[in-house]
């Protein structure tokens, strides 16, 4: 990357965090609602609405650390070793979720879909975005591991190892990256937040109550 693109980068970092900074309390908010209807759901014994306020929250989770790290990275855009930290957490994120989303999305994700009124699309998109998410996964998993158990999560004691990854590090290269795993799992945040509306509607409510009272007999 030669001057004019550095400092091309630095100015749309730099937007970024702007409305990065509006948009972090947003998804506080959102998480502590969330919360609070997880907690009522797992206290009246609803399954399945546990399940999708569970998921919900790992996304809004997820997130809000992309988002944090992506604000303190654009902070940290003149001090180089402060911007290779935050790269490595970005790393160790993304291998993170890029092995916990699919499982989440997994089999038991799948029985609850079928209980709910959906839309038409809503079994096709899930299932893209699942492929994205392997493909992404097949990409970059190798890289992104080596970062994180070398220098992340610091499970070798090999200090010379360490360095070398450490210098050949392109911070930028982790924060674009970091840029294309959103793009994928964007998509997740309007899907449930589709089946959030759908959970409130009274009269699903009222059937998973009477099948949940059934079932309990």
């Amino acid at each position: 990357m030669n001057i004019i693109q550095k400092i091309a980068f630095n100015w749309r970092l730099r937007g970024f965090w702007k409305r990065e900074k509006v948009r972090i309390p947003e998804l506080q908010e959102t998480i502590d609602v969330i919360k609070r209807r997880y907690k009522q759901a797992k206290d009246a014994n609803l399954e399945h609405f546990t399940r999708f306020y569970n998921i919900s929250l790992f996304i809004l989770i997820m997130e809000y650390d992309i988002s944090v790290l992506s604000q303190y990275y654009v902070r940290a855009y003149t001090r180089d070793w402060e911007r290779n930290f935050i790269a490595r957490q970005m790393a160790a994120l993304m291998y993170e979720m890029s092995e916990d989303i699919p499982q989440i999305l997994g089999k038991e994700f799948r029985v609850s879909l079928k209980t709910f009124p959906l839309w038409d699309t809503a079994e096709k998109e899930i299932n893209q975005i699942s492929k994205n998410l392997n493909q992404f996964k097949v990409s970059h998993c190798k890289m992104l591991g080596e970062l994180r158990n070398y220098v992340t999560a610091h499970r070798d004691h090999n200090a010379a190892k360490q360095m070398e990854i450490i210098d050949d590090l392109n911070s930028d290269s982790i924060y674009k990256l970091v840029g294309d795993f959103y793009d994928i799992v964007k998509p997740l945040v309007p899907f449930m937040t589709r089946i959030i509306r759908i959970l409130g509607n009274p009269f699903v409510i009222v059937h998973h109550l009477s099948e949940r009272d059934t079932h309990s007999v």
